[in-house]
């Protein structure tokens, strides 16, 4: 008897080991890992009432190398048409300290992530930097984004009205990381009356990167 009770405890630990670590599995929206590389088409638009929008549309790509345990270097590389070559255009370099996923630039540090985000969960963007205080939260976790399952969505700011829109937000996707990246802020015609709710934009910004391609090298 000891014996089968022993042996459904080994059981049943097993079990618990296999859901906490298919549940650590499920929380890694953004990998650290050496040669782990993220490419995008950027779309980056400016309007202006005087001037027709100006496009310049891009491809970046972001390869990871390890520096030392859970510190690694970001190499930063665009090009203007996809057959061009790729030509290095910045460093940076990502960190993770206990469940925050930290990124460097130029000297100041930025809490992007937590390692096992929650629903509503907010926080200071800017905690690691002497910067104004920028609050973003988790909106979405474990939803479906474009052809991605899984995702978390972190906002900063999501506000659209007739006349204006203001969305800043990055979505992250489950054992890949950054999918989309969207910043914009523009402001939509108010003219005269037929043109308010029509969608035309008078002036303002629009950046967005969306993933093509990820993978290790």
């Amino acid at each position: 008897m000891v014996k089968r009770i022993l042996y459904f405890l080994g059981i049943l630990a097993l079990y618990a080991c296999t859901d906490s670590v298919d549940a650590e599995k499920a929380a890694n929206y953004f990998p650290l890992e050496d040669g782990l590389f993220w490419e995008y088409q950027v779309v980056n638009v400016q309007y202006s009432l005087t001037e027709a929008p100006k496009n310049n549309s891009y491809f970046l790509k972001e390869k990871l190398s390890e520096i030392s345990e859970n510190e690694y270097k970001i190499e930063q590389y665009t090009k203007q048409n996809s057959s061009d070559s790729w030509t290095l255009s910045a460093t940076a370099v990502y960190s993770q300290n206990a469940n925050k996923i930290i990124r460097t630039d130029a000297g100041v540090s930025k809490v992007i992530l937590f390692a096992n985000p929650t629903e509503g969960l907010s926080w200071n963007q800017n905690e690691l930097n002497t910067l104004e205080e920028k609050t973003v939260n988790v909106a979405a976790i474990k939803e479906n984004f474009n052809s991605f399952s899984n995702t978390v969505q972190v906002v900063e700011r999501k506000d659209s009205s007739l006349i204006s829109k203001d969305y800043i937000y990055a979505v992250y996707a489950n054992d890949i990381g950054l999918i989309y990246q969207e910043n914009t802020d523009i402001e939509f015609c108010q003219s005269n009356a037929d043109c308010i709710g029509s969608g035309q934009i008078d002036s303002g910004i629009s950046y967005k990167a969306t993933l093509i391609e990820s993978g290790k090298e």
